[in-house]
């Protein structure tokens, strides 16, 4: 099993227990798990990447290399020393 649908069913499956536990019965807890499960994951799936990103400079940060060539506006190589 694909590490996404794995992910996506213990997610549910512990929606699903908790929702059980909070009193909700079987066949409202299953569709309530179903409904959650996707958002719920996607919210995790954020804060997982913005917090391997944080304190990195994003995807343009060049610090810590010599030199690199970039881009300007219209496509053409630049040189920069840094």
């Amino acid at each position: 099993m694909k590490g996404h649908s794995k992910h996506m069913l213990i997610g549910g499956g512990v929606i699903f227990a908790a929702l059980l536990i909070a009193g909700v019965d079987v066949g409202n807890a299953g569709v309530w798990a179903l409904l959650l499960v996707c958002p719920l994951m996607m919210v995790g799936m954020m804060w997982m990447m913005s917090r391997g990103h944080a304190g990195h400079g994003g995807h343009g940060d060049t610090q810590g290399r010599p030199d690199t060539d970039v881009r300007d506006r219209d496509g053409a190589l630049e040189h920069q020393q840094h």
